[in-house]
This record gives structure tokens, sequence and C-alpha cells, in this order.
């Protein structure tokens, strides 16, 4: 058996322009549904019989929702899904009425909206999931558990009159202009059904997209006895299996002025083994037979075609446009049984012939009789698993004029609607006249009594002046022609050698997307370029500058206020120590010493958080001060600290303190939940020998994976890691290496299971060096430490400093990192680099990277998405401290020149990126011997 089952759905969709002006409803004659659909709406039934068990195909319609999807003049569309009318199931359980599982239990939300946005062409897309309503059963089996409502062929037909007036093609088949851009057939299956709630009077022909598109031949055989291999996980042939969800997205096309869209979404299906499962075959549930084909969508379930090298003239019989026609057909090819009989034909054969009769071309207008393809004899393709492909040429037999036609693409199924009786499922059926797909193409004809003059050509880039790391977004919907300005191709030259039109080599493919993108490296001046070609092939060129720094020239500040140059302050009191700062997410913390409460402690340690970015902080949790001396303020409680925070919004704090119970220093790691807000609790202590260099990093695939370390002042450096849970620490592994000095540790995870921890030596007495040490399984265990020592040209009294490193996030080796550091030879001060392709073996050194500032802190670099290396720096240049950086778009070889990024008050700043973005959070002080901390986000 094989049935259809449909769930209607009644979908106001209403898509607005982001233009100026009043919202105007389009509201076609008959587009709209009932105002107050029924409580039930009826079944329907078609029936298909043979002298072997017969065949049915079924459908129940009563599944009503309201889809609004509307777009503002900012441009945040927006998109809702409600239920306009509860029905009750009816007849037999097996009978799926979709009304009760997919409006109330045991899925109300097996259908939603997931998404809305513009498409580069201006089309709006929709997305919309679907989950089969009934989840696997969990083993073992009861009588009530089934594997038997795996369904295939799930398809979203859009019920609409369209733009203007249907077109009519003969033989009864009427068809909206295209109002779903990218629709995968066209049928008028339910048409009848769905009349009296949905009214499309001058319509019959539906487009529709296709859910759970798995079009291979998967785990489904002839040869197994179910059909498929694992009934709990079916393969391919576009099967919904229990409990399986889809997100397909729906393109619609709006006209230009057009403001709104009323459609209607009606929801189809094919199955056929469920009914098996009733009375005295209920065992089948738990071991039904899926009959593949046979329980598939009759007609071809994709027909789509495209028109290309169009030289259609007006009044000449003998100009002609190529015809390109995609079909997939299930029953395509498939074995006929000779006898069929449920549980007894093998699965992959059909009660009867199902594969294409007629494959046929009607385009009013142009061709005076329709144009008939065999379906037998493709060009190229099965139609099975691939694409059956024919080509032919359309011609203007009948000399019109010029203007706009549509063609018709339609197969018919061999397989015949029949009537049958005896059917007691309290639904009536109604009788199609065939079983049938189609698809719609327009078809230009070209006015050739008027001269063709070249189109216009217009280009935006945005911005004009871009930097490293973001896309520069270029539009060339401004550009025009006279004779077919809906009928244009674009194609772009991203880099124009010397801005020369001659030049022009296209970057992309010629298309009717009229915006595109490119990401420019290294920092310099650029030509970009478009090329515009009507059908005639007519073309010209508009040509634009595009300039390309490291950064972007206006630093780009938090929100906190309009000034170009605000500053928060994060506390008011006089500062003392050290700050950190950690950002995941949209969500920074800084970690501060805050002696603005006495009551707390003196030089209290507090996290600030922020939310939004940086636009706003709130002061979190005071980390536990009853271990520090009340009285002797003198004594710096935590002497180095260090934050790291989660994305799943836990915050780990690193701090050295001062114990005279101990006679050492005491090193304590806390937790802080819920972003911070939580109490602080105590979760790591090492009390034996000074503790320094501390730092840690959060594993990006496993939130709950955090490593943290430091330096014990014994030679060595420890780690602790979260075992399980974002709160359970644990002592890790020690890291192997020499003695080590200084500022610089940097912890950081990189591809294919790496982790680095890089450190440099102060040089006193000896050579400044860098050490790097490397886990290959994820900081379980540690390499050998490699160090490097770098005098040639430098002198003995080199001093490393304030380093922090990353892993280049394109090598999925993880062998590729760089590291910055503060560089100072003989006073000499500035900022140097190591870079490494073979997982810190072997080092490029390269040093005097800025220009000699008197003053260098905390340098850093960034790896980009796409590779580029970011070095960034902050640097005293007399009365002005700035933010600094240069960039390289090959791994360190060559830099951009040096450039300011923007003013950070005392150039001791500490700063962090922000991920997946170019902007940076910076925090500083603002004078050398006290005063606030402050945020600036550029």
């Amino acid at each position: 058996m094989s049935r259809y089952l449909l769930s209607t759905l009644a979908l106001a969709l209403l898509a607005t322009a982001c233009q100026g002006g009043s919202r105007t409803p389009l509201s076609p004659a008959g587009s709209a549904g009932t105002a107050t659909p029924p409580p039930v709406i009826p079944g329907s039934m078609i029936a298909l019989t043979g002298d072997a068990g017969g065949m049915e195909v079924y459908n129940e319609a009563g599944w009503l929702h309201t889809l609004t999807i509307t777009a503002p003049q900012n441009g945040n569309l927006q998109a809702s899904l409600e239920p306009l009318r509860t029905a009750e199931a009816k007849g037999d359980a097996y009978q799926l009425d979709g009304t009760g599982f997919f409006t109330n239990s045991p899925c109300k939300d097996c259908l939603e909206v997931t998404g809305i946005s513009f498409a580069p062409d201006g089309n709006v897309l929709v997305r919309i999931a679907m989950t089969h309503p009934f989840a696997l059963p969990t083993q073992p089996y009861t009588l009530a558990s089934r594997l038997d409502l795996h369904a295939f062929d799930v398809m979203g037909f859009i019920l609409t009159e369209g733009f203007g007036s249907p077109v009519s093609f003969g033989s009864g088949r009427t068809a909206a202009r295209e109002v779903l851009v990218n629709a995968e057939g066209y049928t008028n299956l339910y048409d009848s059904v769905l009349e009296p709630y949905y009214p499309t009077p001058n319509v019959t022909e539906h487009p529709y997209r296709v859910f759970f598109r798995d079009d291979g031949p998967g785990n489904f055989a002839g040869s197994n006895q179910n059909g498929f291999a694992d009934l709990r996980n079916p393969q391919g042939h576009n099967t919904m299996a229990m409990g399986e969800r889809d997100e397909v997205e729906f393109k619609f096309d709006l006209q230009p002025g057009q403001t709104e869209l009323r459609v209607g979404l009606a929801i189809g299906l094919a199955w056929g083994q469920g009914a098996q499962g009733r009375g005295s075959n209920i065992g089948q549930r738990q071991q039904p037979i899926y009959y593949l084909p046979e329980f598939h969508h009759k007609a071809p379930w994709t027909v789509t075609a495209t028109l290309s090298n169009n030289n259609l003239e007006a009044g000449d019989p003998s100009s002609n446009a190529t015809l390109e026609i995609r079909l997939r057909d299930w029953q395509r090819g498939a074995v006929v049984a000779n006898g069929f009989a449920f549980a007894e034909t093998p699965p992959d054969q059909t009660a009867a012939a199902s594969d294409v009769a007629s494959l046929t071309v009607r385009v009013p207008g142009l061709l005076a009789t329709p144009l008939n393809l065999d379906p037998a004899t493709p060009q190229s393709g099965t139609g099975l698993y691939d694409d059956a492909v024919w080509t032919t040429l359309i011609t203007n037999q009948l000399s019109t004029g010029a203007g706009t036609y549509w063609a018709w693409v339609e197969a018919v199924d061999q397989r015949q609607p029949t009537p049958t009786s005896g059917l007691n499922r309290e639904i009536s059926f109604f009788q199609p006249t065939d079983f049938h797909t189609g698809t719609l193409v327009m078809v230009e004809v070209e006015d050739t009594s008027v001269p063709n003059t070249p189109p216009t050509a217009a280009l935006n880039p945005n911005p004009a002046i871009g930097a490293i790391g973001k896309p520069v977004l270029f539009d060339a919907s401004a550009s025009t022609d006279a004779e077919t300005p809906a009928n244009l191709t674009f194609e772009f030259d991203y880099d124009l050698p010397g801005g020369d039109p001659g030049n022009f080599v296209p970057d992309t493919p010629a298309s009717g997307v009229s915006t595109g993108s490119f990401q420019y490296c290294p920092v310099g001046s650029y030509a970009a370029a478009v090329r515009v070609t009507d059908p005639g092939g007519l073309s010209s060129i508009a040509v634009v500058p595009v300039t390309i720094t490291s950064f972007l020239p206006e630093p780009e500040v938090s929100v906190l206020s309009a000034n170009a140059f605000s500053q928060q302050s994060l506390n008011n009191g006089n500062f003392s120590g050290d700050y950190r700062m950690a950002i995941a997410g949209n969500h920074a913390y800084a970690l501060v010493y805050d002696n603005a409460t006495p009551s707390e402690s003196d030089y209290a340690h507090r996290l600030y958080v922020s939310a939004d970015g940086g636009a706003t902080w709130t002061a979190g949790a005071v980390i536990d001060q009853s271990y520090s001396p009340p009285d002797t303020p003198s004594v710096n409680p935590w002497g180095d600290m260090y934050v790291v925070a989660s994305p799943d919004g836990t915050v780990y704090a690193m701090g050295q303190q001062p114990r005279p119970d101990f006679g050492n220093t005491r090193l304590s790691v806390w937790t802080s939940g819920n972003y911070g807000q939580d109490p602080w609790v105590e979760r790591f202590v090492d009390s034996v020998g000074q503790k320094y260099s501390l730092t840690g990093a959060v594993d990006p695939n496993n939130p709950a994976h955090v490593i943290l370390s430091y330096s014990t002042g014994t030679c060595n450096f420890k780690t602790v890691q979260t075992s399980s849970g974002a709160l359970a620490l644990g002592a890790g592994p020690m890291l192997p290496g020499l003695c080590d000095g200084g500022f610089g540790a940097s912890l950081f995870f990189a591809p294919n299971n790496k982790v680095y921890h890089c450190s440099v030596r102060f040089g006193t007495g000896s050579d400044g060096a860098l050490w790097i040490r490397r886990s290959d399984d994820n900081g379980a265990s540690w390499s050998p430490v490699n160090h490097y020592f770098h005098n040639t040209g430098i002198g003995i009294s080199t001093v490393f400093a304030y380093g922090r490193g990353m892993a280049d996030p394109t090598d999925a080796t993880g062998m590729t990192l760089a590291y910055a550091a503060r560089f100072n030879n003989n006073s000499s001060i500035g900022v140097c680099l190591f870079t490494s392709t073979t997982g810190g073996q072997t080092t490029t050194f390269q040093t005097n990277l800025d220009s000699g500032s008197a003053y260098v802190q905390y340098p850093g670099v960034r790896y980009y998405p796409t590779g580029e290396l970011m070095l960034y720096w902050t640097a005293s240049g007399g009365a002005s401290n700035t933010l600094r950086g240069r960039t390289s778009c090959d791994n360190g070889a060559t830099f951009s020149p040096e450039e300011a990024i923007g003013p950070v008050g005392f150039p001791r700043a500490y700063v962090v990126p922000f991920p997946g973005t170019q902007d940076f959070g910076a925090l500083y002080q603002t004078s050398a011997d006290g005063g606030a901390i402050n945020f600036r986000r550029f």
C-alpha cells in the first residue's frame, strides 16, 4: 500500500522591503484562506486498486497555521508560525491525522520557522524546520512500540495565485507566475482537496520544496527482509525517519515595490506501512516491510529546468534558446512484480509500472504546438540517484513580439489512479486525472527593432576603506539597462591590475547576483570592478578604488558614549597591583584590584562583568579576602593574577597571595558561575614556593575543559585542569623544562588535539630565551621543552617579557603558531616575534617590529579565521600612549607598516581580542601612580 498524508497550513507570508513609505498589503483575489476554518477539515482519499492486494493513496487534511513574515525599515526580518485552529483526530490511529500530532501531542513544534533573511539577490529566505511527530521507541519493545511510521517524499506546497494573472498551459493546467524561486517541482495533487479551505480558483499547479532530501540508495535493498538494513536508522530514498528533524530554505520572490506577500503552505508526504500494523497484523509494527519505490510519491519527485543561450528575437521564427530539463523519479526502471503480494514480493519491486509516460514542453505565445521529448532517452543520467537530463531548443515559431513568456515542462506518470470501493475509513476520496510533476521557466524575447544599448555598470564598496580580517562588500544593484533592466548578469574582479578595465579577469562566474564580497590581504590600495552584461551580449565595467589598512582608520570605540575616545571607569580607588581581562563570546571580564570599598578589605580583588561587549559593566562577586592581613595593607595580597572565561558562563581566577601563616606564597584557583555573578569558590591551592607567569585557556571544543598553568619557582611549570564538569579542578601534569622567569607565559589550544605553552626568560647574566612546550593529546601529557637562545647580533643582556601566543586555526595539523614578546637589548626596546610551522621544533625570530617606542607592554598575536596574522602592543610615544599593530599575510615573513589603532592612556594596557571579530578590548590605567582602571573597545 502506498499512502499520501497531507496536513494543511494556512500561512500569511508578509515580507516588507527595507524601503521608506507605508506598507501596502498585496491580497490577490482568492489567495486568502477562509476566515473561520472548520474545526475538522474533511479528509480525502486517492484509491488505486489492483488484482493483488490493492494500492491506496491516502491523505488527511486539517493542520492550519499562520506564518507571518515582516521586514521593518531597519531590515530586522522576523517570522512567526501560529496555529489557527486545533482540529480533532478521527478514524483509526493508523490513519495518521496530522492535526493532533502537530498541534498538541506528541510534537506541537514539529513544524516551525527557524530563520529569515534577505538573499543577496533581494529575495526573502524563510527557513522552516520539520520534525517527525513520533520518536523511535526505546527498547525493549512493547505492544505499543512502532517502527512502521517512517515516511517518504515530504513536500511543502506553496498555495498562491501569484503575481498578476496566472498562466494557462492547456489541458487544464494553470500556474501562478514564479513565487517560490527555488521550487523543486509543481503539482496539482491536492489542489481540489485544499480549494475549499485555501482558495486558488485560477491556479491548479503549486510549487513545492522537499524536506528530508536524502536521494541516494542509503541502506535500502531488496535483499533486506524489511527493506532497510537498519529499521531504527533508515538511510536514503528521501526518508523521513521517526524522530528525525530537517530544515529547508524557501526562497520567495518579491517584485519591485511589493511590500507584502500572502501564501498558503500544505505539507504532504507518502507512506505505506503504517496501515498494515493493525488488527491481527499488529506484530508488523516492530517488524515492518518497507516497499520502495512502491511507497514513494508516484510522479517524479523533482522536475527542474533552466534556460541558456537565449537568442530569441521578436518576429524571428529561427531564433532560439536552449532548455535543459532535469528529473528524478523513484519508479524509473523499477522491477514490476508478477502478482504483487505484501510480505511475499521482494521489497524493491512495485505493484505496477510507474515510470514517466510523457515529457512535454508548452510555451504559449511562442510555440504553435507542444514539444514532446522521449522520456526513455535522456542525454545523460539515470533519473534514479542522479538527474536524468534532456536538452531541447525553444524557437519563436509564432514570430511573436518582444516580451516575457512562460514555459511549462510536465512529466506525466504511467500509473493511473483508479477508483475503489469498500474502504470504510469515514473518509471520502477524490479522483485525480493523472499523476504528474511540472516546472515553470521564464522566457525573454528581445525586441530587435530597437537597437540594443550597453548597460550602465555601477559599483559601491562598503567600506571603501577596509581592514584586513574584515570582508569588503560590493553592491552592483544600481546598474541599469534601457532594454532589459531585470535580466542582467554580473561578474566581479576584486583586484583589477592598475584599475584598467582592459585587464578585467572575473573572480566570480557570471550570474544574476549583483552583490559580492572579498577579504583583502596585504595592506595596500586596490581597484575592484564589476562587469555587467545584458541578454544581447553588450556589457560595461565599473571600477572603484579600495584602500586596505591593518586596522580601520578610526578606532572602533565601545558604545559607551558618542565620544570617539570615551572610556568606562571600572573603579574609583587607587590602583595597586595588576589587572587582567578575559573575553568569551560577547561577555567581557575585568579582574582588578579595587580598594574603593575598605569595608571588604584593602585591595579587594574584584571581577567586573560586561554582557554586551563592553558597553556597560557591573561589579561581580568579590573573591574571599579572609587570608589577607587587614593590618598590613601595604602587603599586596595578590602579586600576580590571571582570569579565564568559558562560554558556559564559568569564570576562573588565579592569584598568588603572601601568607604569613604559611611563611611563603599561596596560589589559589577560584571559580564563579553564572557569568561571574555567583560567589567565588576556592577549587585548588598550591602553597609551596613563589608563583608567577600565570596563564590559561579554554578548550574551544569543550567549554568544560580548562587548562591553567603557573611557574612554581623551582624551574618548572605546573598545570591545573578540569576533569569532568566546569568546576571540577584537579592537578594536571608538570610541564618539563628549565628555569623560567619574567612575565611572558602563554597557553593556547590548537587544532589536532594540540596545546602549546610558551614562556620567555629574562636575560640576566645570560641571553634571553623562549621555551615552547607542546601537548599532542589535549593537555594530558607534554613534550620536552624546546628552548631558543637568540644572541647573534643581540648581546648577552637581551631581555624578553610580557609575551602572548596563538595557533593558526587554518592549519589543521596544529603545527603553526606565533608568539610575540617585549624585546629589550641594551636599552633598545621593541617587539619581537617567534613563528613556527613545525609545532615549535624550529622557529623563525624577528626583532624590532615596532618604531622603537620608549616603553612597550604586553605584545600579542592574533590569527584571523582566514589565516592572517596580526601583531599588537601598547607603546609610549612621549605624551601619546597608543595601542599599535601591524599585519602579515604570510605568517610573519613580511608585515604591513606599523599603524596606531588608538590611544589607551598609561601604556601598561592589557589587550584581548573579541572572538569572531576584528575588535579588541583594552584594560589600562589612567596614570602611572594610581587612579581608575578603564576599558575601551576598538
